[in-house]
């Protein structure tokens, strides 16, 4: 579904006029903006989960419910809105707004004009990221993998959304690097696949949204669950006094 929808608008982009287009797919367009938006509001709303059950707790059990809540949402809301937030400034290129060059290149770290205190603050900032990353990847690797082989919808969608990324980073790199072998795809290739790029690139806070919605969605199904095996339970008990 995610190829088609992604095919069917890239050929809507291809179709339209050039200023229009431009305008469409350009830095810090609609549809960049959109995804941008998409990843900030999921994120907010991950971090609002976070501080509510946080604050909500009692004091003895805040530092856990901050890390591993027992409420309805997603589990470690807080790490999870870092890890989307840094999809928003990935999206906003703050890997090259704020600094000399490109902090994603090598010539960063080795670049004799570049001080060492932007250099240093750069890997703190790196550094943290990564390992935000690694304790995401930790906390939920085993359950998105084992619930995705079940055919579950809370496995499937994180795996979807790590395939979008690749996909979208794919064609990215793909094209830079047929590009620079001299490959020449005339003027509608390169559209129709920077459309596919963009579009594929929207689809993932998407996810992540979904993915927020249906934790919520799941917790609640299992209360009532747990309520009604409560209520049988109390149920079957009862009716074993009345027959003795």
């Amino acid at each position: 579904m995610s190829t088609f929808f992604c095919t069917i608008a890239s050929t809507a982009i291809l179709s339209m006029e050039t200023p229009a287009r431009d305008a469409m797919m350009a830095e810090q367009g609609p549809v960049e903006m959109t995804t941008v938006i998409l990843y900030g509001v999921c994120s907010l709303v991950l971090l609002g989960i976070g501080v509510y059950q946080t604050v909500s707790s009692p004091p003895a059990v805040r530092l856990a419910a901050a890390t591993k809540p027992v409420r309805r949402g997603p589990r470690y809301p807080f790490l999870l809105s870092l890890f989307v937030a840094v999809f928003a400034a990935r999206e906003l290129d703050f890997h090259s707004r704020w600094t000399s060059m490109d902090i994603l290149k090598t010539r960063f770290y080795v670049a004799p004009d570049i001080s060492l205190m932007e250099k240093g603050v750069v890997l703190i900032v790196l550094t943290s990221i990564v390992i935000a990353t690694l304790m995401v990847f930790y906390r939920y690797l085993p359950m998105v993998l084992d619930r995705c082989r079940s055919g579950r919808i809370e496995g499937i969608l994180p795996v979807g959304g790590v395939l979008l990324v690749v996909f979208s980073k794919g064609i990215d790199s793909g094209m830079g690097a047929l590009n620079r072998a001299g490959f020449n795809f005339g003027d509608s290739a390169p559209i129709f696949l920077g459309g596919m790029e963009e579009f594929s690139e929207l689809l993932i806070p998407f996810f992540f949204l979904a993915m927020l919605v249906g934790s919520f969605r799941i917790k609640s199904e299992r209360e009532e669950d747990v309520a009604l095996e409560m209520t049988s339970g109390e149920e079957t008990t009862s009716s074993s006094r009345l027959a003795a």
